[in-house]
């Protein structure tokens, strides 16, 4: 029967956890992006890569253990994973706002469906607590961009670019804090494959500077890099939402919730922080290495 699986790569690989079934349909259906013959792909496959970075984990919604652990891999730092507590919740809000200023019940009907998307991730592991949780900070959004929409948006006539006054166009604000999101990352120690070229993490200057014989070649990867907080900013606005509650989970889980799922996350990330190199899309260890599908 098929399975997904590491593909063969020149970097170690190993898998912790078994590909979840979205994993498998993205191989079976956008092998051209996610699973490409050659690792490579075409040209669009590969700048589709370089700017998701992660395309199993932006393009999968209920894939519980591979969030957790990317969220975990992606904000070794302080600074990453405040930036990400509070400026994710900020695109949250803009965008309940931007619902709340075009549908009377917007805030409301949008947080309803952010709430049962939560609530099916719980599921998978009977996180009923986090789910518990999320119930008043999804209510507290919602209500605040009820406020904030009739407020801000007071002899306003909405339309869809323009929810609210220029000032407090929700979309721009949005924007905004998905770029500051995206520059909590800069104090990372290492870039991820795909934000620079091959399948290992590299220290900024390690990438920049590997071909000090190629000056030519520096320039490029400097731009390569300096164009990822543009990137980044979108990357950022389509996880915010999907990512808000694992911030919450988090808090859950050093307060002493579920010690059983959260000390097997915390194996996961010690043994692929050991190896220097974890894997992009999947839980383990491989870097950029894609999955393939392969009969056992």
């Amino acid at each position: 029967m098929p399975t997904c699986k590491p593909a063969p790569s020149s970097v170690p690989t190993e898998m912790f956890a078994p590909p979840s079934a979205e994993h498998r349909f993205l191989v079976r259906r956008a092998a051209w992006l996610v699973s490409p013959p050659d690792n490579r792909g075409g040209v669009l496959a590969r700048f589709v890569r370089m700017v998701m970075v992660a395309p199993m984990t932006q393009l999968t919604f209920l894939s519980f253990d591979l969030q957790l652990f990317l969220y975990g891999v992606f904000h070794v730092t302080w600074t990453a994973r405040a930036g990400h507590f509070v400026f994710q919740a900020g695109v949250t809000l803009w965008l309940l706002v931007a619902a709340a200023a075009l549908l009377p019940a917007g805030a409301w009907l949008l947080g309803a469906v952010l709430w049962l998307w939560y609530a099916a991730m719980a599921r998978q592991y009977r996180l009923w607590g986090w789910a518990a949780l999320m119930v008043p900070v999804v209510a507290g959004f919602a209500a605040a961009a009820s406020w904030m929409a009739k407020s801000l948006g007071a002899g306003h006539h909405p339309t869809w670019l323009h929810p609210l006054p220029l000032e407090w166009n929700p979309w721009l604000w949005a924007l905004l804090c998905a770029f500051l999101v995206g520059l909590s990352h800069a104090p990372e120690p290492k870039l991820p494959p795909r934000t620079v070229e091959g399948d290992r993490w590299l220290g900024l200057f390690d990438y920049i500077l590997r071909h000090p014989e190629l000056p030519s070649r520096r320039a490029v990867r400097a731009v390569r890099v300096g164009l990822f907080p543009f990137w980044g900013m979108l990357d950022e606005l389509w996880a915010s939402p999907r990512l808000v509650p694992y911030g919450f989970l988090l808090l859950l889980f050093r307060l002493g919730y579920r010690p059983d799922v959260w000390n097997r996350h915390q194996e996961w990330l010690s043994r692929a922080a050991a190896s220097g190199n974890p894997a992009l899309d999947y839980v383990g260890i491989g870097g950029g290495t894609p999955l393939t599908q392969r009969a056992e």
